[in-house]
């Protein structure tokens, strides 16, 4: 597609915040810690970037440099944020440097179940940009985003609370359960509704 090299660069540092985001989103969701866990996963940069894509376009310096530059300022304060987060949880642990076999085998196939997830999500956009503008692969990205919002919002907030509804019934903490079961419910009608009247009005 033509892209500058400086937006490249700055799309491939964004790489390793997302990942330290995405992981630390799993550390929070096994510390209970539900709006900390989603901000992480990827509802803060999602956020922050509509926050500043609004700024750079009052300011008139909307541009793919621009935009990938918030994209890692995006994902630069979320990867701190969520650090920070983790560190003052109080369960903070240092690692043991001992070698556990049964857990490496176990996140490999979690590793290969994940690249071939986002293989089979994104790479119709890597194929298309050998073939189409860059414009018309923003258009197609957007409509691809858009419609997997809903359901992306659904399985994000689904993806945190699920253990916890595990945990608590094990722990016969049932009211903490049915708490949680409202709280998931309302959280799920009230995520999915504000896209679903956007695309209804702004086809």
């Amino acid at each position: 597609t033509n892209s500058p090299i400086v937006a490249i660069t700055l799309a491939l540092m964004c790489v390793p915040f997302l990942v330290l985001g995405q992981t630390n989103s799993r550390v929070l969701q096994a510390s209970k810690m539900v709006v900390p866990s989603l901000f992480a996963l990827q509802l803060g940069v999602s956020v922050l970037m509509v926050l500043f894509i609004i700024g750079l376009s009052t300011l008139h310096l909307q541009n793919i440099n621009s935009l990938m530059a918030a994209l890692l300022l995006a994902s630069l304060i979320v990867s701190i944020a969520s650090t920070t987060k983790w560190f003052s949880s109080g369960q903070y642990q240092k690692p043991t440097p001992t070698t556990n076999i049964e857990l490496i085998s176990s996140a490999k196939q979690v590793w290969i179940g994940s690249i071939f997830t986002n293989i089979l999500q994104w790479g119709s956009i890597v194929i298309a940009g050998f073939f189409i503008s860059t414009t018309e692969l923003g258009l197609l990205a957007a409509a691809q985003r858009t419609s997997l919002l809903i359901g992306f919002v659904l399985i994000t907030i689904n993806f945190v609370v699920a253990p916890m509804f595990a945990s608590l019934f094990k722990e016969g903490k049932l009211d903490k359960l049915r708490n949680l079961s409202r709280w998931a419910c309302r959280a799920n009608i009230g995520a999915a509704l504000l896209p679903v009247l956007i695309c209804t009005l702004f086809p």
